[in-house]
C-alpha cells in the first residue's frame, strides 16, 4: 500500500482499510477519524458526505487521476495531512470563540 510507505517515511502512524460502497454504511460507524472517496464512485459522494456528516468524520473526495494511482502516495499524503491540519486550526479557533463568551 503506497499510502502507508508514506506515511511511514514521515513516521506517521496510519490505519487504512479500502471498502467497497455496500459496505460503507456499516464501516463509517467504525473508528474512523477520516473517508476518503475514491474517483470512480464520486457520484455516491453526496450519500456518503451525509452518512459522515451524522458520525462526524470528515470526507473528502481523492483528485483524479494523480493521487489515485500506484505513484499517487505522496500527493495522497499531503491531502490527508492538509485536511488535519484544518480540523486542528478550526477547533483551535471554535475553542478559543467559545473562551471569549
Amino acid at each position: 500500500m503506497h499510502l502507508k510507505k508514506e506515511a511511514e517515511k514521515e513516521s506517521i502512524e496510519i490505519n487504512i482499510k479500502a471498502v467497497g460502497t455496500g459496505a460503507f454504511t456499516d464501516e463509517i460507524k467504525g473508528n474512523w477519524n477520516l473517508v476518503l472517496v475514491a474517483p470512480q464512485v464520486r457520484h455516491r459522494y453526496d450519500g456518503f458526505k451525509a452518512m459522515a456528516k451524522e458520525e462526524g468524520i470528515p470526507i473528502e473526495l481523492i483528485p483524479p487521476p494523480q493521487s489515485y494511482s500506484p505513484l499517487g502516495g505522496p500527493k495522497l499524503m499531503e491531502q490527508i495531512k492538509k485536511i488535519f491540519i484544518r480540523g486542528i486550526i478550526m477547533e483551535k479557533f471554535f475553542l478559543r470563540g467559545l473562551k471569549e463568551f
